[in-house]
């Protein structure tokens, strides 16, 4: 069972704009992460994602192996 967090394949879009197209990422546990990137290239979409805040239109979203909705 691979532990940590673990974002497969995330999909969301709003309207017609498509903000997360097919992100994957996995961060092992006792890791610091850094999410960088331009205005309007998903950051806050992809942490309100993972919050449960934004629903995914797509993808998944594990916390040590286990499918969850928002952390």
């Amino acid at each position: 069972v691979m532990s940590g967090l673990v974002l497969h394949k995330l999909f969301k879009a709003f309207g017609g704009n498509t903000i997360l197209d097919g992100l994957s990422l996995s961060f092992e546990p006792g890791t610091v992460t850094a999410i960088v990137g331009d205005n309007g290239a998903g950051k806050s979409t992809l942490l309100k994602s993972i919050a449960g805040s934004h629903y995914l239109d797509n993808g998944e979203i594990l916390l040590d192996g286990t499918p969850v909705h928002s952390l």
